[in-house]
This record gives C-alpha cells, structure tokens and sequence, in this order.
C-alpha cells in the first residue's frame, strides 16, 4: 500500500473514533449524523453509531438494528429516511 494511502486511511480512522466520541459524550447527536453531509459521518458504520450512544451499549444497538432491518455493517449514509426514523425513535430519550 502506498504511504499516502495509508495516511489516509489514518486520517479517517481518526475521524470515524471522534465522531464516536462526540456522539458518547453527547456533543453529536445520532440524528445530525444521519442528517449530516460530510462523507466521513456517512460512512461510520451504524452499529458504531448507535452503540456510542449514552445508555445503549453493543447488544441494545444490534438488537435495535435487527428490529429495523438495517444489517451491522451498513453505514450510516446507506441508511433510508424510514430506518433512520425508526433507529432514532426506538433509541428515545437516549439521543
């Protein structure tokens, strides 16, 4: 692999463990990454989403996505209006 694409690959890891960082303390909120642009948040892996969270922890997080439908490694951009709706509703007040 080439050295710039592994320092890419860095840089991105990098930013996909802040992003799940500033969803468990609470600074991003789970909607505002599935609503978000930016190609980094669209391409964290839901389950890592969802699981960051505040008060729902690995096994709440996949049996929430089996409810919805949505498979453990797809990304949060992957995600259609009506399976980000549902996700969010089924993780309430946790957001």
């Amino acid at each position: 692999m080439a050295v710039g694409a592994a320092l890419h690959l860095e840089a991105l890891r990098r930013r996909l463990e802040q992003a799940q960082a500033d969803i468990a303390r609470g600074s991003l909120g789970l909607g505002a990454v599935f609503e978000s642009d930016d190609s980094t948040l669209q391409y964290l892996y839901v389950v890592k989403a969802v699981e960051s969270v505040p008060g729902i922890g690995k096994v709440r997080a996949r049996a929430i996505l089996a409810q919805v439908g949505v498979e453990e490694h797809a990304h949060c951009g992957d995600l259609d209006l009506t399976s980000r709706r549902e996700i969010l509703q089924r993780i309430g007040g946790h957001e």
